[in-house]
């Protein structure tokens, strides 16, 4: 197999994958039903502009070459933070959903009476 196809597969895989995520989490954390097929296209558009700059980079086309290149390599970064926003804010969902179960067994802890047996002799 050659080097810089495994390289360029490898990379499309590693911006695929936190894509697919990021779209997910997005589409059911903070999409209203009404508007999720326009978020869906505008972010499937968004992002196979990387993937297109790499599959156009190969051809003689050299505007769109440049054009698309350079709207990924803006676009990259935002798509990184993205990532990183929408992970740190799951973990910190993860967390909050933990402590309000410890808080919520705390409580029936207090609020657990154990009947206790008393002998009088």
């Amino acid at each position: 197999m050659n080097l810089h196809l495994s390289f360029h597969t490898i990379l499309i895989l590693a911006y695929t994958i936190p894509s697919v995520y990021v779209f997910l989490r997005i589409l059911h954390l903070f999409i209203n039903k009404g508007y999720r097929l326009c978020y869906a296209l505008i972010f499937i558009l968004l992002a196979l502009i990387y993937p297109l700059s790499n599959i156009i980079s190969e051809d003689d086309s050299v505007f769109f070459s440049n054009l698309f290149t350079i709207i990924s390599d803006y676009l990259l970064p935002f798509y990184l933070y993205l990532f990183l926003s929408v992970l740190i804010f799951d973990i910190f969902l993860i967390l909050i959903s933990g402590r309000l179960v410890l808080i919520t067994v705390r409580q029936c802890m207090r609020n657990l009476t154990i009947p206790i047996i008393c002998t009088i002799r």
